[in-house]
C-alpha cells in the first residue's frame, strides 16, 4: 500500500510577514513575566492597536508597529493607574529591543497569536456549519492555533475538536433542573467569544447579600457584563470559578456550561465525539487554503515533499516489539487483540506466589438491581479464571473465593466514620483484592473531592488493594477483562514482559509531580513527587513517593535525592518520562545527582496534549485516493531532539483520528532511544485490555499525582503494587 502522511503544519515564507517590532519589560523585584506580559499585551492593542503578541519563549513583545520610547512611557503610566492588576506596579518601564532579534519561535507566536487572527471569525462561521442539535446541548467544531518550529523553520498549525455545549445559561440549566449540584462543572462567560472553560468549585450566595452586586460592578469593565449584573435579580447565584491558584465571582446568569467527558452522565448525555480523518479534512482543508491566500503561508508538510522530516518506526527504525508469557513463549505485540486471552493462552510470564485469590466486594450503589449485576459480574469474572476457553484453553489456574457475602453501604448520609467502620471490619478478614461497586457519577464536594478519593484513602489506610467498578460496567465483557488484568497485577503477578530488553537503558523511571497551594499560606505549596520504575524489560520493580511543603514551585533536592538514592541507581543508565514539561530546574537538579553516584540520566519529556495531528492518504490503481489514519509509529520529526509520535492504534469501528504525542529529549540521549521507549511501554500496561497510547511510566500521571497530592496513598511510601490500577 502506497502510504503518503501529511499534517496540521503549515510553514511561514517570512520574506511576505510584514516588519515586526520587539519590546522588552523592565520590571523591580521578582515578577511573573509571563503573566505580566499577557496582561500587558491586551492593554497595549487596545491602546495602541495594530497587532501586539507576547512570546513566552522571547520573552519579548512582538508588534507590527513601531512604538516610540515617549509614547511607551505615557503607556507605562497609564497602567500604573490600572488597579486591576497590582504586578503593574513593578513595571518601570517598556524599551525598544534593538540588539536580540526574533527567534523561529517568536516569529511562529507572531503569526499564530497575532497574523492570523484576523481569519477567526471566517473560520467560525464556516465550522458553524457542522452544528448538530440535541435537544438540550449541541455540538460543534472550533478551531484552534499552533505555533510551531521544524527544524528551525516557523510555522503554524489549525487544529479542529469537537465541543459539546448545553443550551442556555447555568442559571437557565438550574431553573429546569433545580436541585442539580453545580460544583465541578465547567462554564464560559457568555461576552466573551474566545474563552478557556473554568471549573465551578464553590457557590458563594446570592447578589442580594451584603455588598456582593456592588463589590462585582466595581471590578466589572465590561460593559455587556455590567450590565447583566445590575439587571440580575437579588436571588441570583454567584460562584467561584477557576481554581484554588487563581479565581473568578460571577452571576450564573453570565456562564453557560462546556460539557466535559466526565460530565456526561450527570447532564444526561451520551456522545462520542469521534471524527474520522476524512470528515474532519472535509473542513480542515478549506481552512489551510484560506490561510494561505495571502502567501505568507506555504503547504502542509508531507512525506512526499519532505521525506526527510517522516518516518515510520516498524519500517525505517525495525522496530516489532515481542512480549514474553510463561515458558518463554512470544507474541508480537501488535498482533495481541485480546490481552487476557493471550494470557489465559499462554499463562503469566510470572504467577503471584498463591493459588487462591481471595476477593471481597463492596457495593455502594442504592439501586434494587444491584445485586443482580453484581451477580453477573461475579459469574464473568470466575470464568475468565477457571474455564477453559474453546481452541485457548486458560492457564489462570487460581481458585476465587469470595470473603464472605458482598457487603452493601449505604452512603446516603455521606458518613465517612461509616465507610471507615465498613472498611475496616473488612480488612480483618484479609481480602487479596475488594472489588468495589461505585455509582456512574460521582458529585464533587467544595473540597474537590469525591466518593472515589474517600473509598481509595480509606482502602490504603488499611492496606486494602481495592479496584474500582462503576454500575454501567457490571455486565461489560470489556471491563471485566480491564478487572481481570488489573486484579493479576494487585495480587503480583507479572501477565508479561517485553521479550527483548532495551539495550540503552537499566530502568525506566516514570516522574509525575503535583503541586497544590496550601489554604491560608501565601506561596506555599503542597509538593507530592512519586516515580515508578521499571526494568528494561517493562516489569514494575517498585514505586517511591514523596511529599512536601514548600515555599515557591521548584522540587526540592532532597525529594529528588529521595527518590533516586544511591543504593539503587549508581552506575546505572535511567531513562527518566516525565509527564508534560520537563522543568529545566529538575534536569539540573537530577544531572547533579547522577554526577554525585555516577550514573546516566536520560531524559524525555512526554507532551499528550495540544499537538497537530498526522493523516495518511492512500491512492487504489484507478489513482482515486482515500483518507486513513497514520498507523501507530508514525514519526514527523520537528528536529533532532523533538518529534509528533502516533503511538496508539486502535480498530476502524472507532471513528476517530488519533492523537500524536510530542516526545523531546535532551543532552545527548538519541531522540530514536527516546521514541523507542515510549512506544515499548505503551503495551506494558496491565490494567486495560487495549493498549493506551501512553506509556505505562506515565499513564495515570496527572491522576496518580493528584491522588498523592489530596493524601490518597499507602502507608508503605515504597512498594511494588500498582495501587493506582
Amino acid at each position: 500500500m502506497n502510504l503518503t502522511l501529511f499534517n496540521e503544519i503549515l510553514p511561514i515564507n517570512i520574506s511576505q510577514l510584514p516588519n515586526q517590532y520587539f519590546y522588552k519589560l523592565c520590571t523591580a523585584g521578582d515578577v511573573d513575566l509571563d503573566s505580566l506580559g499577557r496582561s500587558i499585551k491586551y492593554r497595549i492593542q487596545k491602546y495602541f492597536r495594530g497587532i501586539w503578541v507576547w512570546s513566552t519563549n522571547d520573552q519579548l513583545l512582538i508588534s507590527d508597529k513601531l512604538i516610540e520610547y515617549p509614547e511607551l512611557q505615557k503607556f507605562t503610566q497609564y497602567l500604573w493607574t490600572d488597579q486591576s492588576n497590582l504586578t503593574f506596579n513593578q513595571l518601570e518601564g517598556i524599551e525598544i529591543e534593538n540588539i536580540r532579534c526574533c527567534t523561529p519561535q517568536g516569529i511562529a507566536d507572531f503569526c499564530s497569536q497575532g497574523l492570523i487572527k484576523k481569519y477567526d471569525q471566517q473560520i467560525k462561521k464556516i465550522l458553524e456549519q457542522s452544528k448538530t442539535a440535541r435537544r438540550d446541548y449541541h455540538i460543534k467544531l472550533i478551531h484552534k492555533f499552533g505555533s510551531w518550529v521544524v527544524n528551525n523553520q516557523p510555522c503554524i498549525s489549525l487544529s479542529l475538536k469537537q465541543e459539546i455545549d448545553f443550551n442556555g445559561t447555568l442559571q437557565d440549566y438550574l431553573t429546569k433542573f433545580p436541585n442539580s449540584n453545580i460544583i465541578g462543572l465547567h462554564v464560559l462567560d457568555i461576552t466573551k467569544p474566545f474563552n478557556t472553560a473554568q471549573e465551578v468549585i464553590k457557590i458563594l450566595g446570592i447578589l442580594g447579600e451584603g455588598n456582593r452586586r456592588q463589590r462585582l460592578l466595581t471590578w466589572v469593565k465590561e460593559p455587556t457584563m455590567k450590565k447583566l449584573v445590575e439587571e440580575a435579580p437579588d436571588s441570583e447565584l454567584v460562584v467561584e470559578i477557576g481554581n484554588k491558584k487563581k479565581s473568578y465571582h460571577y452571576i450564573i446568569s453570565a456562564l453557560r456550561i462546556r460539557v466535559l467527558n466526565q460530565d456526561y452522565l450527570r447532564l444526561g448525555i451520551s456522545e462520542k465525539l469521534q471524527i474520522v480523518s476524512e470528515e474532519r479534512l472535509k473542513y480542515i482543508e478549506p481552512l489551510f487554503r484560506i490561510l494561505q491566500s495571502e502567501g505568507f503561508l506555504d503547504k502542509v508538510y508531507t512525506s512526499q515533499r519532505n521525506p526527510e522530516l517522516f518516518r515510520s518506526c516498524s519500517e525505517e527504525w525495525g522496530y516489532n516489539p515481542l512480549l514474553k508469557f510463561k515458558n518463554n513463549a512470544t507474541v508480537a505485540a501488535e498482533s495481541v487483540q485480546s490481552t487476557v486471552q493471550v494470557v489465559q493462552k499462554h499463562g503469566e510470564f510470572r504467577k503471584a506466589d498463591k493459588s487462591e485469590i481471595r476477593i471481597a466486594i463492596l457495593n455502594t450503589l442504592k439501586s434494587e438491581n444491584s445485586t443482580k449485576l453484581i451477580e453477573i459480574f461475579r459469574n464473568n469474572f470466575k470464568r475468565s479464571f477457571n474455564q477453559n476457553l474453546e481452541g485457548i484453553g486458560n492457564q489462570l489456574k487460581y481458585k476465587l473465593k469470595l470473603v464472605g457475602q458482598p457487603i452493601a453501604l449505604d452512603l446516603s448520609k455521606n458518613s465517612l466514620s461509616l465507610l471507615d467502620s465498613k472498611i475496616g471490619e473488612l480488612s480483618k478478614k484479609k481480602p487479596d483484592i475488594v472489588i468495589c461497586v461505585i455509582p456512574n457519577f460521582l458529585s464533587k464536594g467544595e473540597d474537590g473531592r469525591t466518593l472515589y478519593d474517600d473509598l481509595k484513602q480509606t482502602f490504603l489506610k488499611y492496606n486494602l488493594q481495592s479496584q474500582m467498578l462503576q454500575e454501567k460496567t457490571l455486565t461489560t465483557s470489556f471491563a471485566t477483562k480491564n478487572i481481570v488484568l488489573g486484579v493479576l497485577a494487585k495480587i503480583g503477578s507479572v501477565p508479561y514482559i517485553l521479550q527483548e530488553p532495551l539495550t540503552y537503558t537499566d530502568f525506566v523511571v516514570g516522574l509525575d509531580v503535583s503541586r497544590r497551594r496550601k489554604k491560608n499560606l501565601q506561596g506555599t505549596n503542597s509538593v507530592a513527587a512519586m516515580t515508578r520504575i521499571y526494568s528494561n524489560q517493562g516489569e514494575l520493580v517498585h514505586y517511591s513517593i514523596r511529599d512536601a511543603t514548600i515555599d515557591g514551585e521548584i522540587i526540592p533536592k532532597r525529594m529528588l535525592y529521595d527518590l533516586f538514592p544511591l543504593h539503587e541507581y549508581q552506575g546505572k543508565r535511567v531513562v527518566i518520562h516525565r509527564d508534560g514539561n520537563f522543568p529545566e530546574e529538575e534536569r539540573q537538579a537530577l544531572e547533579e545527582i547522577a554526577e554525585k553516584i555516577d550514573a546516566k540520566f536520560y531524559f524525555v519529556s512526554i507532551i499528550k496534549s495540544g499537538n497537530p495531528r498526522i493523516y495518511g492518504r492512500t491512492k487504489n490503481e484507478e489513482g482515486i485516493g482515500s483518507y486513513r489514519k497514520a498507523p501507530k509509529g508514525s514519526i514527523f520529526l520537528l528536529s533532532e531532539t523533538e518529534a509528533l509520535l502516533i503511538s496508539s492504534d486502535f480498530p476502524d469501528r472507532f471513528r476517530a483520528t488519533p492523537q500524536p504525542l510530542r516526545i523531546k529529549t535532551f543532552g545527548n540521549f538519541p531522540l530514536q532511544s527516546a521514541v523507542h521507549s515510549v512506544l515499548s511501554l505503551t503495551y506494558l500496561h496491565y490494567g486495560s485490555e487495549r493498549p493506551p497510547r501512553l506509556p505505562v511510566s506515565t499513564y495515570y500521571a496527572d491522576s496518580i499525582s493528584t491522588m498523592v497530592s489530596k493524601g490518597i496513598k499507602p502507608k508503605d511510601v515504597d512498594g511494588n503494587i500498582p495501587f493506582w490500577l
